[in-house]
């Protein structure tokens, strides 16, 4: 590579399963594609088998650039202390064994890095931010982004400023946002519906012999969805959304009727499709230490 390292950060996305980590070019706004490494982690394991893995792959990685890389940045599921680098995660049946660990200190030790030179952010946070630094929000100064998956994840960014929101959190129905828009509200409700037990929202988007009960799903997802944000959206004045997330990939199932509910509310808001993918959330993990050195709108 011929980019000055300064310019060069790792980032790290950390999955329940697995870990992603790439380089980024912060300077030209983009991913370095054949740095990419990608390994499943066990996150029942003890505390050195998640952190070996999680160190594995961040060396290969850094090996690409033949190990000349001196920042590294993580976009890590909470709750967490993501300044000092120290798991909170307890109770959620996933890295119970590195509850209270200082990572950002295992891993300047273990890589001989400066401590400051570590960073973690919400990995909601940084899918959003990703978008922002280089995707589909990056000519809006006001976003929310929302990552619709295993949890529902959230975030605002404003004039390039990317924070956390935790909606899912928020009181919803019988329960907390949460349990309405994430993988398994839609197995529950087609479970309910059929009696039938699927694996995700692909599975049930691709069921053929069950199109009814998969449009009465996604229109009440959307319905409810839209329930729930137009508040939000109408007391905050933000009129542009961008969706990310596995659920979003049967986008063509729930976004037209999420548009015409909101729209129905008299809100006119813009709803785009992340352009990153999976690299969002590294971009933005990664783009943690370009706001440190620019305070600017991207």
């Amino acid at each position: 590579m011929n980019c000055q390292e300064e310019n060069i950060v790792a980032g790290a996305d950390i999955g329940g399963s697995h870990i992603t980590v790439a380089l980024v070019n912060l300077k030209d706004k983009f991913l370095v594609k054949e740095s990419t490494i990608r390994k499943d982690i066990n996150s029942k394991g003890s505390e050195s088998q998640i952190l070996d893995g999680w160190l594995s792959a961040v060396k290969e990685a850094i090996a690409w650039h033949d190990g000349r890389v001196n920042k590294l940045s993580f976009a890590m599921p909470g709750p967490f202390d993501y300044k000092r680098g120290i798991s909170l995660i307890k109770g959620l049946d996933k890295f119970e064994s590195i509850y209270g660990c200082n990572i950002k200190q295992y891993f300047a030790d273990v890589l001989d890095m400066k401590p400051e030179n570590i960073l973690f952010r919400n990995d909601a946070e940084a899918f959003l931010h990703g978008e922002v630094f280089c995707g589909a929000a990056r000519n809006l100064d006001k976003v929310i982004g929302l990552t619709l998956g295993t949890g529902f994840g959230s975030a605002i960014s404003q004039n390039g400023i990317t924070t956390d929101l935790n909606l899912g959190s928020e009181p919803f129905l019988k329960s907390i946002a949460d349990e309405y828009f994430t993988t398994r509200w839609f197995i529950k409700r087609f479970k309910e519906l059929t009696g039938r037990d699927v694996c995700g929202v692909k599975e049930i988007s691709g069921c053929i012999e069950e199109t009814k009960t998969c449009s009465i799903i996604f229109n009440e997802f959307s319905t409810n969805l839209a329930s729930f944000l137009t508040p939000y959206l109408s007391e905050k004045q933000v009129f542009d959304i961008v969706l990310g997330g596995n659920i979003s990939k049967a986008h063509h199932l729930f976004l037209a009727n999420l548009k015409r509910y909101i729209k129905d509310n008299n809100l006119l808001v813009d709803i785009k499709l992340a352009e990153l993918s999976e690299d969002a959330a590294l971009i933005g993990a990664a783009a943690s230490f370009d706001i440190l050195v620019n305070s600017k709108v991207y």
